[in-house]
């Protein structure tokens, strides 16, 4: 299994794409960084372990790609979901035509033109996030997470995710084919 997690405020606030814009008469090394980050992204979606990200902080455009295709997604009231290309005038990418297509209504289109920020609440809501735990109680303790993993094996993400938020509330949304409770 991955665990992908941020440090400090953020899970992975993106921005570099604006190196793409810094160097307008270089293409180069944005068709370069372009390939390496869409690359990324594929394996990531197409990886047969587990991922779960633990979206704790800012997650836009780059960290969007880096955690929404992964089987679980950990949101908390701190989390910041965005996809602040379409405020450079760039379209969404890291695979947000499929992720952001794919939620109820009309709402992937307004989150992708408007580029407006959803709180860890609004990502539970509208299927970005597949749990939702509050900051204060969630950790994070690969030194207990591994024995009961091993022990476990498919089943320990239950479990894994339980000892994430420190046994405490956690709301998931019906979306995912492996309920967080049994």
């Amino acid at each position: 299994m991955i665990i992908l997690k941020g440090q400090g405020r953020a899970f992975c606030a993106g921005g570099d794409v604006s190196l793409c814009f810094q160097n307008p008469g270089n293409w180069k090394i944005c068709a370069n960084f372009l390939q390496k980050q869409y690359t990324l992204n594929y394996v990531m979606a197409t990886y047969s372990k587990t991922q779960i990200s633990i979206l704790n902080g800012i997650v836009m455009g780059g960290g969007a790609g880096a955690s929404i295709h992964g089987r679980f997604r950990v949101a908390t009231e701190k989390s910041v979901f965005a996809m602040p290309e379409a405020d450079l005038g760039h379209f969404p990418d890291v695979g947000a035509s499929y992720f952001l297509s794919r939620l109820p209504g009309f709402f992937g289109e307004y989150a992708g033109l408007t580029g407006s920020r959803l709180d860890g609440a609004e990502m539970l809501a509208c299927g970005l996030a597949t749990h939702f735990v509050s900051s204060d109680v969630y950790y994070l303790n690969l030194q207990h997470v591994m024995p009961i993993y091993n022990c476990f094996y498919r089943k320990s993400i239950r479990f894994l995710l339980l000892l994430c938020v420190n046994c405490s509330v956690c709301y998931h949304n019906g979306n995912t084919d492996m309920p967080l409770y049994m």
